[in-house]
């Protein structure tokens, strides 16, 4: 009953109303009502405010949200392991990479791995590397393909139960279109970007090693956040601004993908970035997700070797 309870108020919290609750968990409205004020007499507070029809969290209730968020979260994977103890050739995996990631091996990765087992699913979760790392690190990913500073690299090797391993180092090149005044020169310096309109995938390691290397002020000149290289691509061929992108990444590029546009590398060192896989050590580690594994270290290698 208690689990029950905070998954009513997990679903009130995400839909935001008590009728959209209830809809998506087929239960009436009195039912989510009355168990949610039997939940907030049992432990002595109040955890949402009603104003009107809106509902919200009170301060005490944020508090415990990510609380009952967790405990939700481990027993949704108890039942997972316990069903692929059952059924060690039946499961999920939870995989988190980045947009050029999933453009470039994502679907041989799939093919690959279904092949081998047929029946374990793989949700997949396409994100910029600060919310993969978010996810990974509040247990909803098994495993992710991330590009990490050296800073996170170093912490992540040294946490017990969790592997971090790095496939290679990335320098990075400036995409810009042919016609912008930059493409003459033949290398570029992290300082020749201060005064330039910036167009940069959402939430990843990259901005934040802008903030870390030009200071905050360099913000303003972000112009767009996209959610797609392809997005990227034409934006920045159409010279709403330039973009900073991985050099192996445009190496593998063709004539056509890259018409319109010159990149030129950035100095060595001053932008790097360790393109690698995390995944947490568990006591009970299904055979399917370390074949998982070794198709992406497999695929990575065959796809990148020789270009980065």
């Amino acid at each position: 009953m208690l689990l029950r309870r905070f998954e009513y108020v997990h679903q009130v919290v995400k839909y935001g109303t008590i009728r959209e609750a209830a809809q998506q968990l087929y239960v009436s409205e009195p039912t989510i009502s009355q168990q949610i004020q039997k939940f907030e007499e049992s432990i002595g507070l109040k955890v949402f405010k009603r104003q009107g029809r809106k509902i919200q969290l009170t301060d005490e209730g944020r508090l415990i949200l990510p609380i009952m968020q967790q405990a939700l979260l481990s027993v949704k994977e108890f039942d997972r392991q316990v069903a692929e103890i059952k059924d060690p050739n039946r499961g999920s995996i939870r995989f988190g990479l980045g947009p050029i990631a999933t453009s470039t091996i994502l679907p041989d990765i799939m093919a690959d791995f279904n092949r081998q087992y047929p029946n374990v699913s793989l949700n997949v979760t396409e994100a910029g590397s600060v919310e993969l790392l978010d996810l990974f690190d509040r247990d909803q990913l098994d495993i992710s393909i991330i590009s990490l500073t050296d800073t996170l690299y170093q912490k992540y090797q040294q946490l017990e139960n969790i592997k971090c391993k790095r496939f290679f180092r990335s320098n990075f090149s400036v995409a810009m279109s042919e016609t912008h005044p930059l493409a003459k020169f033949t290398k570029l310096n992290m300082k020749d970007l201060y005064d330039e309109s910036l167009i940069l995938y959402r939430s990843s390691m990259i901005k934040q090693a802008l903030l870390t290397e030009l200071g905050s002020e360099i913000e303003n000149n972000i112009v767009c956040y996209t959610d797609s290289i392809e997005a990227t691509r034409n934006l920045v061929v159409k010279n709403i601004g330039i973009s900073i992108l991985p050099k192996y990444f445009v190496n593998s590029w063709s004539s056509d993908q890259s018409r319109g546009l010159t990149f030129i590398a950035l100095d060595e060192g001053q932008l790097t970035l360790n393109w690698s896989y995390l995944y947490k050590e568990k006591e009970y580690h299904p055979i399917y997700l370390s074949v998982f594994i070794k198709v992406i270290q497999q695929h990575v290698r065959n796809k990148f070797q020789k270009i980065k």
